[in-house]
């Protein structure tokens, strides 16, 4: 394998393991080799990249809105603990020998679930990383 096909093996291996397609389009065999055949100054706009790939789609879809800024896959954590999954982080948070476990603020952790949950603060991650922190200080006390 040449050094493309063992990072295309990669993707494949990585997408497909989490259920995404990342990158089917772009791998067109007519595609790569008018690709080839460009200029790659022309892809180049000031400090903008990308610039025939986002012409091509304004001028293929002119009603929608081309944004090429690089942004990654986030799940909606902030209202799984607010529906979903309310009760069993909840279960685990507001178990008091957790937090004297880490000699954590029983009532400040409290706080913030209880405000998270009312939508007065955004506290996913913060509640997250404690769970998480509990749930593995569980694992290891069987």
């Amino acid at each position: 394998y040449g050094m493309m096909q063992k990072t295309l093996l990669k993707i494949d291996r990585a997408s497909m393991a989490n259920s995404l397609e990342v990158r089917i389009p772009f791998l067109k065999k007519t595609m790569i080799e008018t690709a080839l055949t460009l200029d790659p100054w022309l892809n180049l706009k000031g400090n903008k990249r990308k610039r025939l790939l986002v012409e091509l789609i304004r001028k293929r879809y002119p009603n929608k809105k081309v944004s090429n800024v690089k942004r990654g896959f986030s799940v909606p954590l902030a209202a799984w603990i607010r529906e979903g999954l309310k009760n069993p982080i909840g279960d685990v948070l507001h178990n008091k020998s957790h937090s004297n476990d880490f000699n954590l603020n029983y009532s400040m952790i409290e706080k913030m679930f209880n405000d998270h949950l009312e939508e007065k603060g955004n506290y996913q991650w913060p509640l997250f990383t404690i769970y998480s922190l509990f749930k593995w200080n569980e694992s290891q006390k069987r």
